[in-house]
């Protein structure tokens, strides 16, 4: 019984190590090529405190709503634009999208 077990471990950290990572290294929870460019350049947009910002979360978004530091991102997007609401909305949004990547990570059938 140790073989399946240690294929599906292997399998699991091997998904791990293909995530793609922000510019300072740190895996981000998406497969998807383009959310980690969009959420970099929203990142960047963010700290240097341009305007665009917040298309850029949005574009992050598109690519993989599932992808939880974007959810935080667009919130922080939002609430410097003054829509406190839907800053808040996002944000919970951001928190939901942590706990099922949570779960996820807590059941390695289900993780990916």
């Amino acid at each position: 019984m140790g073989a399946p077990s240690t294929a599906i471990n292997g399998g699991v950290a091997a998904a791990r190590e293909a995530m793609i990572r922000d510019r300072f290294g740190q895996r981000l929870s998406t497969a998807s090529p383009a959310a980690g460019e969009a959420y970099a350049k929203a990142l960047d947009a963010l700290l240097a405190a341009a305007p665009e910002c917040l298309d850029l979360s949005v574009a992050a978004l598109q690519c993989d709503p599932g992808l939880a530091v974007a959810h935080s991102l667009h919130a922080r997007a939002l609430l410097l634009e003054g829509r406190t609401a839907e800053g808040i909305e996002a944000a919970r949004r951001g928190r939901r999208a942590c706990s099922t990547l949570a779960a996820s990570a807590s059941d390695p059938l289900r993780s990916s």
